[in-house]
């Protein structure tokens, strides 16, 4: 095989597995602006329940449980590289907290408490970039 197309096909793979995610803890988010602020159901980077862009709203039933993941993309850039890069709802500088007593959040899930109406507040702070970003969830617990 020809230098060329040996060049070629190593190109196509490399582009092939860049574009698959690669990986565990890699996320392939839908277009967005940069420092998106997501809220998940489970870990899938697809199933948005609400963003910086767009409050969300879902109902659960008393005693429910949801698993939940907040992803905050932006765009970091060493030397002439420039890549997508995500802190998820396990760093220090997320916090999600509920405003009224009807649901509760630990360690990703949240629990419907008692009917009624809550908002679930999600926040990053970017220090790099100087930018804090929020979303919120409405939820209505019958």
């Amino acid at each position: 095989m020809s230098k060329l197309c040996t060049s070629a096909l190593l190109g196509l793979l490399l582009f092939l597995l860049a574009s698959c995610g690669g990986g565990s803890g890699i996320y392939s988010l839908p277009t967005g602006e940069d420092f998106s602020l997501r809220l998940v159901r489970g870990a899938d980077p697809n199933a948005v329940l609400a963003s910086s862009e767009k409050k969300g709203y879902i109902e659960m039933s008393q005693g429910e449980s949801l698993n939940v993941t907040a992803i905050y993309r932006f765009r970091s850039a060493i030397g002439d590289k420039e890549k997508d890069e995500y802190v998820t709802d396990t760093s220090a500088y997320v916090w999600l907290e509920p405003v009224n007593d009807k649901v509760m959040i630990e360690n990703g899930v949240i629990t419907a408490l008692k009917p009624g109406l809550d908002t679930l507040l999600v926040n990053y702070v970017d220090n790099n970039a100087d930018v804090t970003v929020s979303c919120r969830l409405e939820i209505t617990v019958n």
